[in-house]
């Protein structure tokens, strides 16, 4: 495949109902010290990326879960909203607009984020004033970098054209600020940095 460009980074967050007890991240990381594996925490499959940020999160705090994955990001949410798990890790984008029925703990990301927790190192602007882990003293950082590729063989012309294009889109406002609206960091890494990158993740 011939990469075009990265254009968002979609980070972690960690979850609970709206209506839960927890109200912060604290509150929440007391509750899995007190009673290891009693809180469930809902996964997009078990090997799979929130799983493992669940598990980088467990190490870090020296809590235990119970992880219980599902098949579809609509099934988590679904079974959080209604009681069925007690927390979950999702991805920013995977909220979306219902983010209404949720309250985010905090992020995996390495800035922040505004909601409760997530697992980035950036704050996302919807979310509000929300640390993130790493600022809770939990160096844990995960979510997933997106991009857009085509098959390997494309023309250069054609290639340099829509690198081109994607840059002139990306940084529009009109995308800066939907992107915005659903929580999305835009995080445009071109094509021979992107490609360092994943060389770099795959030695790892």
């Amino acid at each position: 495949m011939e990469i075009i460009a990265n254009y968002i980074y979609d980070s972690g967050v960690l979850i609970v109902n709206l209506n839960s007890k927890w109200k912060n991240l604290e509150e929440f990381i007391l509750e899995a010290k007190k009673n290891p594996r009693k809180i469930t925490l809902g996964n997009n499959g078990i090997g799979m990326s929130n799983h493992l940020g669940g598990i980088m999160l467990e190490n870090e705090a020296g809590i235990e879960f119970i992880h219980t994955p599902f098949s579809s990001s609509s099934d988590i949410l679904e079974a959080l909203e209604k009681g069925y798990i007690d927390a979950a890790i999702v991805k920013i984008s995977e909220v979306g607009d219902v983010n209404r029925k949720f309250q985010i703990l905090a992020s995996f990301t390495e800035e922040r984020l505004e909601r409760i927790g997530d697992i980035t190192e950036e704050r996302l602007e919807r979310i509000g004033d929300i640390p993130t882990l790493k600022e809770k003293g939990y160096d844990v950082i995960f979510g997933s970098t997106r991009a857009f590729v085509v098959p390997k063989g494309t023309p250069r012309q054609i290639l340099e054209k829509l690198r081109e294009i994607l840059k002139k889109g990306i940084r529009s406002y009109e995308n800066i600020e939907n992107f915005k609206k659903i929580g999305l960091n835009i995080k445009y890494i071109e094509a021979d940095e992107m490609k360092s990158c994943i060389e770099e993740e795959e030695k790892n």
